[in-house]
């Protein structure tokens, strides 16, 4: 893809209405469940 077309793409799923995606919810709240503690973008203390 073209930087155009991503740009273009985001532009139109932005504009989604939130409550069309919460039918993935349940998915990726199972696929949250599975990663290890720390892995929402917090960081890890080594």
């Amino acid at each position: 893809m073209n930087f155009n077309a991503c740009s273009t793409i985001a532009s139109f799923s932005a504009r989604i209405d939130p409550a069309c995606f919460e039918v993935f919810r349940p998915m990726f709240e199972f696929i949250k469940s599975k990663c290890p503690v720390g892995a929402e973008g917090e960081e890890v203390a080594p």
